[in-house]
């Protein structure tokens, strides 16, 4: 709060927030008044695992299906509903089979994929979600057998 009265400033951090107002005049009469005000957050800037992949059989589904979170520029989760798409990124030969459900609506800010199976056996597999021309890192290495 300014020595003028106001109340300014840059929000971080998404969420609802409460507060109090107390004004005074020059009688010292007082006056009280609890405000609310929302933050929302920012555009989608960023994908990260929050469960990453395991090693599975071909053509079975990976289990626990593989979890990503996406957030804005201060690391808020992005709460409104994001398409995002599963892909292989190594080896450049493997494909998710026909009865995969490779892109996932994500809910409270969290893509859980739990339908993912990859036809072609590797000992060194990885994957990454996408949302737009936002990518997550690579996952881990994971073993197709």
């Amino acid at each position: 709060l300014g020595a003028t009265g106001i109340l300014s400033g840059t929000p971080t951090t998404a969420g609802d927030y409460t507060f109090t107002v107390q004004a005074a005049d020059a009688a010292s009469r007082t006056a009280t008044q609890s405000l609310g005000v929302t933050v929302a957050g920012g555009a989608a800037s960023q994908i990260f695992w929050l469960g990453q992949p395991a090693n599975l059989r071909r053509n079975e589904p990976i289990r626990p299906g593989p979890i990503v979170r996406v957030q804005d520029g201060a690391g808020n989760l992005v709460t409104t509903p994001i398409a995002v798409t599963m892909s292989i990124t190594r080896p450049s030969n493997a494909s998710f089979t026909g009865s995969s459900i490779t892109t996932v609506t994500t809910v409270g800010g969290t893509a859980t994929f739990e339908n993912l199976r990859i036809d072609d056996r590797s000992n060194s597999t990885r994957i990454t979600a996408s949302a737009g021309s936002i990518r997550s890192p690579e996952s881990e290495n994971f073993r197709v057998q």
